[in-house]
């Protein structure tokens, strides 16, 4: 099935649609779902990561394959600094550049 370019369709037309009110209890859904998310991503990547330790990198056996797993629980981190830093303070600028 081949998708042309013009043939997405909006899914924030509930958000245009509503009253501020309404808007912000959406932000505080939608926050709270991706929240939710990277703190199992961050639990479970913890946990993966300590259950490596007694693993070495392949050619770098002196190396630990811990750092390589700890990308999950950091970076999980930094998302959970960026999901609610968009809360506090959300941009909406796609809204605006929408062709």
């Amino acid at each position: 099935m081949a998708f042309r370019q013009g043939a997405m369709v909006s899914v924030d037309v509930l958000y245009r649609w509503s009253p501020p009110r309404v808007r912000r209890v959406l932000d505080a859904v939608v926050s709270v779902a991706a929240l939710t998310l990277m703190l199992i991503v961050l639990w479970w990547g913890w946990d993966y990561a300590m259950r490596g330790r007694v693993q070495s990198m392949a050619g770098l056996e002196s190396i630990s394959m811990v750092w390589a797993y700890l990308a999950l629980p950091v970076g999980s981190v930094f998302c959970l600094f960026g999901i609610a830093g968009n809360y506090l303070d959300p941009k909406r600028l796609e809204l605006e550049t929408a062709q």
